[in-house]
């Protein structure tokens, strides 16, 4: 059986190729060259199984000269670099890198490299169980204390470099804000890994920071009674003109505010009919709810009037 190919067909497409390929060509040795910096992280590549590999250095500092067209915006997940292990041994090795080690995209240069030279230790994989500690910052917010912190689960698996492993007392939380924390707070909290650690079961623990309302007594002197819904009568004396009260509240709202926003005190006198001498209970108002009242001295005032 014959096969026809359609020869007028293939030789476009190769002319159509052709022309793409020398238009592509243009456009980048056309263009400007520039050179421009990047870091890229270090992958290790053939690492044997049940061993974990740490570096001294975490990426590459590249200078790279090319087109701006290839160059402008390339970032370290356009460049690779890979160290193959395969012929390492167990223990510290010093690896002198090389230009073949590293991928950049076609139409780049590397100008230079640093480091010339990586130190990587192959360490065995071992488990181990540890005590997870929360790690925190900030602070509570005035008026409230931290009462406890709980964590469940308090123990978790890790498994890392035996090196690493062996130098642990316990793991801890990824840093939590207590300064964000106003209320009895319950979170989901990674663990954090530090360099060594493979991996740790479970992940995260529930994290419950547990806090109250610090409540303080603060007395104010001083404070003026009000007269509400006087006598028609006039006011001949009236004693004491001022009282000493005692607020009982939480630390910031007593620190932060005056007593006129928190409560103020009154006399009423509106029942009082006819000339003489009264003696009367001061009365108080709340003006914000999250704070009580202890005690006033005096409680009573004596209130003389005359026509």
């Amino acid at each position: 059986m014959k096969i026809k190919v359609n020869l007028k067909k293939n030789i476009g497409i190769k002319i159509a190729s052709f022309i793409f390929a020398f238009f592509l060509w243009f456009l980048v040795s056309s263009s400007e060259r520039i050179t421009t910096t990047v870091y890229a992280p270090i992958d290790i590549d053939h690492l044997k199984k049940g061993y974990i590999a740490l570096t001294n250095e975490q990426a590459i500092n590249l200078v790279l000269e090319g087109s701006s067209l290839v160059l402008k915006g390339i970032e370290s997940k356009n460049v690779k670099v890979e160290i193959d292990v395969s012929s390492f041994k167990p223990g510290k090795n010093t690896y002198v890198m090389k230009e073949r080690d590293i991928n950049v995209p076609p139409g780049a240069e590397i100008l230079n490299y640093q480091p010339k030279e990586v130190t990587v230790f192959i360490d065995k994989i071992v488990e181990k169980e540890f005590k997870v500690i929360p790690s925190t910052t900030g602070k509570i917010k005035s008026g409230l204390y931290l009462k406890n912190i709980n964590i469940s689960p308090e123990i978790v698996n890790v498994s890392g470099a035996l090196s690493v492993i062996n130098n642990l007392s316990y793991v801890e939380t990824i840093s939590i804000n207590l300064s964000d924390v106003l209320e009895d707070t319950e979170l989901d909290v990674p663990i954090k890994l530090v360099e060594g650690i493979d991996k740790v079961d479970p992940k995260s623990v529930d994290v419950l920071i547990d806090v109250e309302e610090e409540i303080i007594e603060k007395e104010y002197k001083n404070i003026s009674v009000k007269i509400i819904n006087k006598t028609p009568y006039k006011i001949k004396s009236f004693i004491p003109n001022n009282v000493r009260v005692r607020l009982r509240g939480r630390t910031d709202i007593l620190m932060d505010n005056d007593f006129k926003t928190l409560a103020e005190v009154y006399v009423e006198l509106s029942d009082i009919n006819n000339t003489g001498t009264y003696i009367r209970n001061i009365s108080y108002k709340k003006l914000n709810d999250k704070v009580e009242i202890v005690y006033i001295v005096p409680e009573v005032i004596r209130v003389e009037v005359e026509e």
